[in-house]
């Protein structure tokens, strides 16, 4: 990598983390206190962190958790966002290896729906822990519906806004 590329890398990353840890201090975001919160464009940055490199997104998935622990404090919150490094391991790899799968809307929806998925498992996973004493088949539903379905819903939502946003910051490039 070239030293402009590199300082251009760094310098996209660390804006890119500012921006996950002041995004969920966001006052309009909704919670339903203590296990889920829904901020609207809360994973724009780590969603446009995955098509500049892994390590960019792993960044700013830590920048994320601070962000939430900063804005919540809630400790069920914060390790959902930890588990977004996860995803973002998976998605910035495959997008690294498969850049061109987002050429196309039906490629898009693809990825969008399976890193949505992952996602959204990882976060049920990462609260499971919190919940092992109180868990009833009613309670399992509602974890399942709000952070699978749910999830699901605002990653892919987040997804496409952050891929506009990449598309129209690089044009024709597909990684920086």
């Amino acid at each position: 990598m070239k030293r402009n590329q590199s300082v251009q890398v760094l310098t996209l990353t660390a804006l890119l983390i500012a921006l996950a840890i002041i995004i969920p201090m966001n006052p309009f975001s909704i919670r339903f206190e203590p296990f889920f919160s829904y901020t609207l464009a809360s994973h724009v940055p780590l969603f446009f962190a995955m098509f500049v490199s892994p390590l960019c997104a792993i960044l700013v998935a830590v920048g994320s958790a601070i962000g939430f622990l900063f804005s919540t404090g809630n400790p069920m919150i914060v390790a959902r966002a930890t588990s977004h490094i996860i995803f973002a391991i998976i998605g910035s790899y495959w997008l690294k290896n498969k850049s061109s799968q987002c050429d196309t809307f039906k490629g898009r929806m693809l990825f969008s729906i399976n890193i949505a998925f992952i996602h959204a498992l990882c976060e049920f996973l990462a609260v499971v822990p919190f919940v092992l004493d109180g868990l009833t088949m009613s309670f399992i539903w509602t974890m399942f519906f709000f952070l699978i379905v749910l999830g699901m819903v605002h990653s892919m939502i987040d997804f496409e806004i952050a891929y506009r946003v990449v598309s129209v910051t690089f044009r024709k490039k597909k990684h920086i």
